[in-house]
């Protein structure tokens, strides 16, 4: 092997080809089941809540990872920028005026963008406009220039508000080399255009009258799009009219004079079209079809996303269409177009789907101003005839997250494609998906929920009903699935189907229902319909979507709902609206307790793992050719290269956490492990054939992906000498119904609990009429249980709910020591982008940007991320890149080079033993919000003492806290939910946090009733604004002596305190204690930074 070390240059992508997961895979269509008796186990029969929150695949370029300045967004197809979000902070300028930052001034943004989009000196942008419209808002639109010449299509707004860059906008290229010096000239490419069009399109006819400009229109450019991605070429774009009527667009190469491609730009007959169809409920419907040919089609082509660049299967998988479209009574299996040959329509499934999918475009587009589902234009597909898996009447309609599809009711309801308000709720769940991102359990589900009902009512504003129109008789006793203004909806218990409980103290505790989504989200929905009796639905609409998109995060909890929905109706109105927002979520018993009290019994922290304290070695594949050895061990630096075997992998290896071992699978599909210490023995394990193998962290099971396409993964328990399979499936939100089709798996990794395996998957939606849909994405396969100490559910949840179109996920891997960060490969065509991800924040990054996969692996410190690379000659490389503390982006300054020359497949480990389970078990908060003075506890080592206002009934309260992540907290092994679990204090009360390891701790909490002083105390000190982006008041009626600062686990922290005001500016977003002495006593405050 070459051992030298060369510098890797980041060579911007070119073009598309086949998905690189596939070639990757070579999946064949005769792979061969292992002959091996094993129950299988499907987690779609699982009752056990969700075990992990879906994100929205929005990655950030390694330039935007510098600065928490901006954020910048990007085309799903081509990863050019499309969006420039801009974050800043306001500044006051004294007596009310705004005074203009520089660090957002229109020049400093101008500066700052070559950076974000990585250019050149030979990129730049000229204005070419500028307008202020009536809110005040400046537009400059600019054209993008490279060697002076316009790129067609690169074009960028900005957006200014009293002087300050809001955001930008529009198409960026990137900034290229090449040579434009060396043309043919303008009147050359005008002749050899005509010359074409004559010759291959439409003869030369006479102009007739001369009432049409037949003038040739020339324009030069560098066009990046004249043929697949990114493929930037100097070019004349030549406007030819043969006839009167005719006229074609020519692209000719400006270097050697080629024709590169034609376009005919005549506007013809075919194409949007209306009709009037009856619905299922009897109604007239205006319904917008599409004609193509003799034949016309369910595609609204009327709406404002609409993009006329459609693909060449249209009217298959049109872009920026509202479509419909029928799964012929099947479980979406199978899919047609809805069509007709007369644009008459008596599928009534289809006309009430098609029409109601528009109006709940027209909703979020006109009351909102949001461009469809996913916010940037993407089509609405809704399917209709949806049988469930047995083949059976559906009584559900549900979304993907990628689309809409209707059952026709069972015995329960008339066709659910029949209801406004169900559609306007299902479709509602992909705009949280694609912004808080709500994890879809616990009081964060029931948000979720509650949101979907709110739009879906406001869709269809009659009445607070959901599901009304649809309900069979006698099914429900309210007569519809819920009631916003009665969540108890004719019931009086669970019992009653339909019932809710409407405030907190009916809330529902159990497990059911991912932990009471469909049941607690009742009590917001009434705290919705009590806002907007107040002020009106068209402000309390906007007051909750602003809430959803601007505020709310993947955990949030009642209590941060109350604080979004105020935030958002402070931000768009005023005190009138802020009051009526309280006083809604006063009735619903979700009280604000002076900063409150978020959180839970998982704080969302993430535990991390002791780092392994063994040496460190690396495991590669050799590719070069004249060296009979294939795999090497070596060590990080690298060196002392070991020869391991001389059989071909057929991927990538797994090693026991202790380095014990590696396994993997051979090029003729057969398992074989290999002992990584003198004298490296090599086993063969099966005589079964195998795609790839994982080993647990601790070696107690292995996972295997089968060479036939089964949709399985195969786990072998070595404890037991037990196999089971697991069937994988695409999770939804509505119990008992998935997506289906998932192909096969590929890359397959143990977490380091050794329960869950993070597996990428081909997944493919069958359509008969046309292309079926292909895409890799990758989920998470629970095979294991701890507690039980027996196999898991086989629950599977998806890293990202949803994933931009073109686009495919895999490759993916943990980190070392921070399970939840996680690498993988991001694939659109041709473009790779090794990237990083964590996955409590969401928050994603690129690492590395090429047109090969990365199989990215993480060092033993999570210091560094080792991935596969080509060189500046094109040899394959093992890369190695720094990364920064957050384990996601890279390192400032710092650059990619060569680790291992003529390899790939690097795997990072090293050879000790550590706890690979999280041994963290605190009680970090304990408070009493519901009391006067939201009385905080007082957390010294294992005790936890609360004074309580004198009168206080102590036999039965509701505490709040926060613990470690990953730790349960009980009392006499009951399980413990903040905010929720009642308990009686008048003997001390002990709380056990027991951590992911199983060991535990003990807090015993006594509660104090205090006869006077304190709380006369509290009432004299006000803090505000709380919550806060920074500054705080403190207004007193006693004399102050000393104010302190604690974080939640009680260290002292430094702030700038002068005159009753404190600067939290320097503190990372959270909750804090300001503690504040005074000659008559101490009090503590508990504090919220946003």
């Amino acid at each position: 092997m070459k051992k030298t070390l060369l510098v890797l240059i980041l060579l911007p992508f070119m073009g598309f080809g086949q998905n690189l997961l596939d070639i990757r895979t070579d999946k064949s269509e005769n792979g061969q089941k292992p002959n091996i008796e094993a129950e299988v186990i499907d987690g779609r029969t699982s009752n056990q809540p969700s075990f992990f929150t879906p994100h929205k695949l929005e990655l950030r370029s390694v330039d935007d990872a510098k600065t928490i300045k901006y954020r910048v967004k990007y085309n799903a197809d081509l990863g050019l920028p499309i969006y420039l979000e801009v974050y800043k902070k306001k500044k006051d300028g004294g007596f009310g005026i705004n005074e203009v930052d520089e660090e957002y001034s229109l020049n400093t943004v101008l500066e700052d963008l070559p950076g974000l989009f990585g250019w050149s000196e030979k990129s730049k942008l000229d204005e070419v406009s500028r307008n202020t419209d009536e809110l005040g808002i400046t537009h400059i639109r600019y054209q993008q220039r490279i060697n002076q010449i316009r790129v067609k299509g690169g074009q960028w707004i900005l957006h200014l508000k009293d002087g300050e860059v809001q955001s930008g906008n529009g198409r960026i290229y990137p900034s290229v080399t090449i040579k434009t010096d060396e043309n043919i000239g303008a009147v050359s490419a005008q002749r050899k255009a005509y010359a074409h069009v004559i010759e291959e399109h439409h003869h030369y006819v006479k102009p007739n009258l001369g009432i049409i400009d037949r003038s040739a229109v020339v324009k030069e450019y560098i066009d990046f799009e004249t043929g697949q991605g990114l493929n930037p070429r100097h070019v004349y774009t030549v406007k030819i009219r043969p006839t009167d009527m005719e006229v074609f667009k020519v692209w000719v190469d400006a270097f050697n004079g080629t024709v590169l491609k034609t376009i005919d730009e005549l506007c013809e007959i075919d194409g949007p079209k209306t009709a009037n169809a009856t619905d299922l409920n009897g109604q007239s419907r205006v319904i917008n079809s599409y004609q193509r040919g003799s034949t016309y089609y369910m595609v609204n082509a009327t709406k404002s996303m609409w993009t006329n660049s459609q693909p060449s299967s249209f009217p298959d998988n049109p872009i920026g269409a509202i479509w419909t479209i029928d799964a012929g009574n099947t479980a979406a299996q199978s899919i047609t177009q809805v069509s007709s040959n007369n644009n008459t329509w008596s599928e009534k499934s289809s006309v009430s789907a098609h029409a109601n999918a528009g109006i709940a475009f027209d909703y979020f587009k006109n009351t909102h101003n949001r461009n469809s589902i996913n916010g940037t234009g993407g089509s609405i597909i809704s399917v209709v005839n949806v049988s469930d898996d047995d083949g059976s009447s559906l009584a559900n309609a549900y979304w993907n997250g990628q689309a809409m599809f209707y059952g026709n009711g069972g015995s329960t309801f008339t066709p659910l494609a029949g209801a406004l308000d169900v559609a306007g709720h299902e479709l509602s769940h992909g705009v949280v998906s694609n912004t808080a991102n709500l994890e879809y359990e616990d009081q964060s589900g029931a948000i979720n929920e509650s949101m979907a009902d709110v739009f879906g009512a406001m869709m269809d504003r009659d009445d607070w009903k959901i599901g009304e129109d649809i309900v069979r008789p006698g099914k429900f006793a309210g007569g519809a699935l819920r009631n916003l203004q009665n969540p108890h909806n004719g019931g009086t218990s669970l019992s009653n189907r339909g019932y809710q409980p409407e405030k907190m103290s009916e809330y529902y505790t159990g497990s059911q229902d991912n932990y009471g989504v469909h049941i607690n989200s009742g009590i917001v929905n009434r705290a919705y319909y009590l806002t907007a009796t107040s002020i009106t639905k068209t402000k309390a609409e906007k007051i909750w979507y602003r809430a959803l998109t601007q505020y709310l995060t993947s955990k949030s909890r009642f209590l941060d709902l109350r604080y979004a929905c105020t935030d958002a109706a402070n931000d768009l109105y005023g005190s009138t609206e802020v009051a009526a927002v309280k006083n809604a979520f006063d009735v619903v018993q979700i009280y604000d307790p002076n900063a409150g009290s978020g959180g839970g019994s998982g704080t969302g922290g993430g535990s991390d793992i002791p780092t392994n304290p063994g040496s460190e070695n690396i495991v590669s594949v050799d590719l070069n050719t004249s060296d009979p050895n294939t795999m090497y061990k070596s060590s990080t630096a690298p060196g002392n290269y070991i020869a391991l075997t001389q059989n071909t992998p057929k991927r990538k290896c797994s090693i026991t956490d202790d380095g014990e071992f590696l396994f993997y699978v051979t090029n003729s599909s057969i398992l074989r492990r290999i002992l990584l210490t003198s004298p490296y023995t090599e086993l063969q394990l099966s005589n079964d054939l195998w795609d790839n193998v994982a080993i647990s962290k601790d070696g107690d099971r292995l996972a295997a992906v089968s060479t036939a396409q089964d949709g399985k993964i195969w786990i072998y328990d070595f404890v037991t000498a037990t196999w089971k399979t697991f069937t994988l499936y695409n999770p939804t939100y509505t119990e008992g119904v998935d997506a289906g089709n998932v192909n096969y798996a590929d890359a397959i990794e143990f977490d380091n609990t050794g329960q869950f395996i993070l597996y990428d998957a081909q997944n493919e939606i069958t359509n008969s009429g046309g292309t079926n849909l292909q895409w890799w994405d990758v989920g998470i396969l629970r095979v294991w249980d701890n507690e039980s100490d027996e196999f898991g559910d086989g629950k599977v949840e998806k890293i990202f709910s949803q994933l931009p179109t073109g686009v495919s996920i895999g490759n993916a891997s943990y980190a070392k020591n921070s399970p939840y960060i996680i690498a993988f490969d991001y694939i659109a065509g041709s473009n790779v982008q090794v990237s990083a991800m964590n996955t409590l924040t969401g928050a994603t990054a690129t690492i590395f940007t090429q047109d090969k996969l990365g199989f990215p692996s993480y060092s033993n410190k999570d210091d560094k991320l080792i991935f596969d690379a080509n060189n500046t000659s094109g040899d394959p490389v093992v890369a190695l890149t720094e990364l920064a503390a957050d384990k996601i982006n890279v390192k400032a300054g710092t650059v990619a080079s060569v680790h291992i020359p003529d390899a790939k497949w690097g795997v990072w480990y090293a050879n000790g033993t550590r706890n690979l389970l999280s041994d963290k078990k605190e009680l970090l908060t304990f408070s009493f919000p519901g009391l006067a003075g939201s009385p905080e506890g007082t957390i010294s080592g294992n005790t936890i003492t609360v004074d309580v206002p004198g009168g206080t009934d102590i036999s039965s309260l509701t505490p709040t806290f926060t613990n470690s992540p990953d730790a349960k907290v009980t009392v006499q092994a009951a399980e413990q939910v903040s905010g929720v679990t009642l308990n009686n204090y008048t003997s001390n009360v002990v709380y056990r946090v027991k951590a992911q390891d199983e060991s535990s701790r003990d807090y015993t909490v006594t509660v104090n009733v205090l006869t006077t002083g304190i709380f006369e105390l509290g009432n004299s000190i006000s803090i505000y604004p709380n919550p806060t982006n920074g500054s705080l008041r403190i207004n007193s009626k006693v004399q102050i002596d000393k104010i302190t600062c604690y974080s939640v686990n009680g260290q002292e922290l430094e702030v700038l305190i002068q005159d009753k005001t404190v600067d939290l500016s320097n503190l990372v977003n959270g909750v804090y204690f300001l503690q504040i002495d005074t000659p008559q006593g101490q009090l503590i405050k508990r504090i919220h930074k946003l």
